[in-house]
């Protein structure tokens, strides 16, 4: 008995290790850029947003991140704010598995000599001002439409990525990222979400 209380705390505080490993420090601030002069010429017509797509490597790994940054976000609150135990659950990995894959996106940027631009910190407001079954809705309508973002992201740098580790990484999310959608639909339709 005694043996058994032993192993199962050891493994316990094996796992509280492993989970306090994942947390990073905030990175310093840095000194913001002055502003730039007026464009000589007439900018274009703003572009409507559509799907995210990266024009280089470095803006990939920069999008993917501040993807990846808001799904970890938004776990974290669903986590707590999330009615559904469901939902609540789908967060909590959901924010792991986007943790990993964020340190996954660091690696590859060093290994390209890339740096990283930190991502922003700010939840979307719907989740701030909704409770209960509305925040359920709204937090699966926003795990659905980001992990379609990144698909979209994925497949933009799959197919016209500069360095081939950078389009291998890419289509080799895509399939995780299409489950996690699909996890985050079929809990909304259990729930009327």
């Amino acid at each position: 008995m005694r043996r058994t209380l032993r192993a199962q705390s050891s493994w316990l505080l094996l796992a509280l290790l492993a989970l306090a490993s994942c947390a990073t420090p905030p990175l310093p601030p840095t000194a913001p850029e002055p502003p730039a002069p007026p464009p000589a010429v007439e900018a274009p017509a703003p572009v409507p947003p559509g799907p995210p797509s990266a024009s280089s490597d470095q803006d990939f790994i920069n999008q993917a991140i501040g993807l990846n940054d808001r799904q970890i976000g938004m776990g974290r609150l669903a986590r707590g704010k999330g009615a559904q135990k469901p939902v609540r659950l789908l967060a909590l990995r959901l924010a792991a598995e986007h943790t990993l894959l964020n340190r996954r996106l660091e690696l590859l940027a060093k290994r390209l000599r890339l740096d990283v631009a930190p991502p922003p910190d700010q939840p979307p407001p719907a989740l701030l001002t909704n409770f209960g079954p509305e925040f359920d809705r709204a937090y699966l309508d926003l795990v659905i439409k980001g992990h379609e973002d990144l698909i979209a992201l994925c497949e933009s740098e799959a197919a016209g990525g500069q360095d081939p580790r950078a389009r291998y990484f890419a289509r080799e999310l895509v399939p995780m990222l299409r489950l996690h959608a699909r996890e985050a639909a079929a809990i909304g339709g259990k729930f009327g979400a």
